[in-house]
């Protein structure tokens, strides 16, 4: 819990530098790129500069979730009732609610440099409340962590990790599929875009929500990630059927 909140601070220190490091790296590409630049450059520049803008504190997110994963299974008080589906599920509505907050609210009363301040001073109350909360906090012996039972993960051997990077491989690009499939209908509007990746978010934790309320009592779950893959699969389907209507 403790290095979670020092991570939501990293976040909220790195949003607080982000116009400084906005106007470095619009410099930076002003002296890389010139009129003469081809076009294919000048795409590829934007894409490593914004990668490099962006690696740290997409990096940071990303780790908030497995330390509160990890903290919930060694605590005392929850590691025999928390379930990681519904902490994903929690998660990922947070991720909704703040692109509709940013995308139709904020961004539009406050403006850019406002809201990313507003996100700035979040993050800081979420680390004081992490620090607060870990000094109260005591976690399991390493023989009594709440480890779920080896015959629910043994069976996938060493294909687990290539099936799930796989999956989040299709799933990206599926919001990439429809976001441009239903730009004919919502238009290409930052609201529009917000709109569309709300959706996805939304529909991710309600799915991530129904799962973790019977996923401990459902046996061969490679069967049942196999089935769920196979729907994503015909589900993908339907933005191109959905063009061929309009």
């Amino acid at each position: 819990m403790r290095a979670y909140a020092y991570v939501e601070l990293g976040i909220g220190i790195f949003a607080l530098c982000l116009p400084l490091l906005y106007r470095l790296t619009d410099f930076l590409f002003t002296v890389i790129v010139n009129p003469e630049s081809s076009a294919a450059f000048s795409l590829s520049a934007r894409a490593i500069l914004s990668f490099m803008l962006l690696l740290i504190p997409t990096t940071l997110m990303g780790s908030t979730l497995p330390l509160l994963t990890d903290f919930f299974r060694r605590s005392p008080r929850h590691s025999r009732s928390w379930k990681v589906g519904l902490l994903y599920a929690v998660n990922t509505l947070g991720a909704a609610l703040g692109i509709i907050s940013a995308g139709f609210i904020l961004i539009e009363l406050l403006g850019i440099l406002a809201t990313t301040m507003a996100a700035a001073l979040l993050n800081f109350i979420i680390a004081f409340m992490g620090l607060k909360f870990a000094s109260s906090a005591g976690v399991l012996p390493e023989d009594k962590k709440g480890t779920p039972p080896v015959e629910n993960w043994m069976p996938w051997g060493r294909s687990r990790l290539p099936v799930l990077t796989a999956s989040g491989a299709v799933a990206l690009a599926s919001e990439v599929l429809w976001t441009r499939t239903l730009e004919t209908l919502v238009g290409t509007s930052t609201y529009a875009f917000s709109m569309i990746v709300m959706l996805y978010l939304l529909g991710i934790a309600v799915g991530s929500w129904l799962m973790s309320l019977f996923v401990n009592r459902l046996k061969h779950l490679p069967f049942w990630i196999a089935t769920l893959q196979l729907g994503m699969g015909f589900g993908s389907l339907s933005p191109y059927f959905f063009s061929m209507e309009l």
